[in-house]
C-alpha cells in the first residue's frame, strides 16, 4: 500500500503536502554458500533418497555421491549432488539433496534390463495367465473383480489383481506381496491343526523383503502397509506405513498381529507409521499402498525411480490388467451391430380385397392411385383387385419361347407347300 509522506515548503506558510511514494522492498534473501569436502569418506557411496519431505520428484531415486558439501556458516548442514546409472552403465542425470533426507544402502550392479512402466501383454497367456484367471476366479464370477473407481474404496479382489500385475511386470523373486485376503487369515489364526501357518511362517524367510497389505474393517475401513525386511540372515526389521494423518489405532493393531504370526512379535514394541505424507481424500488408501509397493520393489532390484506414478496412471493401469483377465464377449458381425443399434419393423401383410364381381374389381381399379394404367388402356393390380387381377394381367411371353415357336413355324410352312404340289 502507497505511505503519504509530509513535505514542508522552506518560504510561506508551511502547508503539508502529501506526496505518495512505494514502500522500500524487502532485503534480499543472502544465498547460501557450499563448500565443497574433497576427502569425504561419503564419495562414490550409493544412497538412496527415503525422506518423503525431501519431494515427490525426489523421493526414491538412488546413485552414488559425486560431491559432498557443507555449508559455510552452518557446517552441520550437509548436501549430497548424486549421479544416477541408466541401464547400460552411463551417467544419466545428477541431482542435489539433503544429507538427511538419503540413506546409505550396499552397491549392488544396476540390472541389465530396467523393469518397464507398462506390462508387455504379449507375454500374458498360457499357464501363468490361466493360474491368475483361476486365482482372481474373474472366469467363473467376472462380477466379483471390480475395476478401480474414483471416489470408491478398492476391493480385496482389485488390489489382488493389481498385485499379480506387479509381479508379472517388475519380475522380482526376493519380494512376497501377501493380499489382504491372505494377512486377514494370518491375523485371525487361532489354532494351526494341519501346520500350514507354521509352513508359511518358515517359508517367508527366504525372500529378503515381505509386504503385507493390512485390513481393518474400522471404523474407518482402512488399508495400511506393512514390510518385513531381512537385513541379514537371522536379522529383521519392520517398516509400517498408514496414509492416513490422523492413524487408524486398528490397524496398527491388525499390523502388529500380523507380524507376530509371522514370528517378529519382539519388533512390533515401538511399531509406528514411519511416512511424512498423507493422503487428502477418504478413499485412496489401497492406492498409496500400491505406489509403496512398487518403490519397495524397484528398490530391492536395484532400481532408482527415474519416474513418479501418479494415481491415475496406476488406477489406469490396474483397470486394464483387469479387463485382460476378464472374458472377452464374442465379437458382433456388421449385421448383428445394426439390428442391435436399429430394431427392424415387422413387414405387415398384404390383405387382398374379395370382389363377387369382374365389374367391381374394374371399378376399384378405376380408383385406384397406386398403379397406372398400359398402353392398351388396362389398369389394375393385386393390391385393388384382388384374385381379379389375373383375368386382366398381359402376361410377356418368354424369349425362349419366341425361338422355339420362331424355328416351328418354318417347317409347318414347307409342309403346305408340299401338301399343295
Amino acid at each position: 500500500m502507497l505511505q503519504p509522506t509530509v513535505i514542508k515548503k522552506s518560504k510561506g506558510k508551511a502547508k503539508a503536502k502529501a506526496k505518495f511514494c512505494k514502500p522500500k522492498g524487502k532485503a534480499k534473501a543472502k544465498e547460501v554458500e557450499w563448500i565443497e569436502v574433497e576427502d569425504s569418506e561419503l564419495l562414490k557411496t550409493r544412497c538412496r533418497v527415503v525422506a518423503e519431505e525431501s519431494g515427490a520428484d525426489l523421493y526414491g531415486r538412488a546413485g552414488r555421491v559425486a560431491k559432498v558439501l557443507h555449508q559455510k556458516d552452518a557446517p552441520e548442514e550437509i548436501k549430497y549432488s548424486i549421479i544416477e546409472e541408466s541401464k547400460n552403465g552411463k551417467t544419466c542425470t545428477f541431482f542435489h539433496v539433503l544429507a538427511k533426507h538419503v540413506k546409505p544402502e550396499p552397491v549392488v550392479p544396476v540390472p541389465k534390463s530396467i523393469a518397464p512402466v507398462i506390462f508387455d501383454y504379449r507375454q500374458f497367456r498360457g499357464d501363468r495367465k490361466r493360474e491368475i484367471v483361476h486365482a482372481l476366479d474373474s472366469h467363473a464370477n467376472p462380477d466379483n473383480l471390480e475395476v478401480v473407481r474414483e471416489n470408491e474404496l478398492v476391493e480385496h479382489s482389485t488390489i489382488r489383481a493389481a498385485l499379480f500385475e506387479m509381479e508379472l511386470r517388475l519380475k522380482c523373486n526376493r519380494v512376497l506381496l501377501l493380499a489382504p485376503q491372505q494377512c486377514v487369515g494370518l491375523e485371525h489364526a487361532v489354532e494351526d491343526l494341519g501346520g500350514e501357518v507354521l509352513k508359511f511362517k518358515q517359508s517367508t524367510k527366504n525372500y529378503r523383503r515381505v509386504i503385507c497389505f493390512v485390513w481393518s474393517q474400522g471404523p474407518p475401513r482402512h488399508y495400511t502397509w506393512l514390510q518385513i525386511s531381512q537385513l541379514q540372515k537371522g536379522l529383521f526389521s519392520l517398516e509400517y506405513r498408514d496414509s492416513l494423518p490422523a492413524h487408524a489405532p486398528r490397524n496398527l493393531e491388525a499390523a502388529k498381529r500380523v507380524a507376530t504370526h509371522l514370528g517378529h512379535g519382539h519388533l512390533c514394541q515401538d511399531l509406528a507409521p514411519c511416512n511424512k505424507v498423507f493422503q487428502r481424500d477418504g478413499w485412496s488408501c489401497g492406492l498409496w499402498c500400491l505406489q509403496w509397493t512398487e518403490q519397495s520393489i524397484r528398490a530391492e532390484r536395484g532400481e532408482p525411480a527415474f519416474i513418479y506414478y501418479s494415481l491415475r496412471d496406476l488406477i489406469a493401469r490396474t483397470n486394464e490388467f483387469i479387463s485382460k483377465c476378464k472374458p472377452q464377449a464374442p465379437k458382433a458381425t456388421p449385421k448383428e451391430d445394426a439390428e442391435a443399434t436399429e430394431p427392424v419393423a415387422k413387414k405387415a401383410k398384404k390383405i387382398e380385397p374379395e370382389w363377387p364381381s369382374l365389374q367391381e374389381a374394374l371399378e376399384a381399379a378405376h380408383k385406384c392411385t397406386k398403379c397406372l394404367p398400359t398402353k392398351k388402356g388396362s389398369k389394375g393390380c393385386t393390391t385393388c383387385m384382388g384374385k381379379w387381377f389375373e383375368e386382366i394381367r398381359q402376361k410377356q411371353t418368354p424369349n425362349k419361347w419366341l425361338k422355339t415357336i420362331e424355328q416351328i413355324q418354318p417347317e409347318k410352312g414347307e409342309e403346305a407347300s408340299s401338301s399343295i404340289q
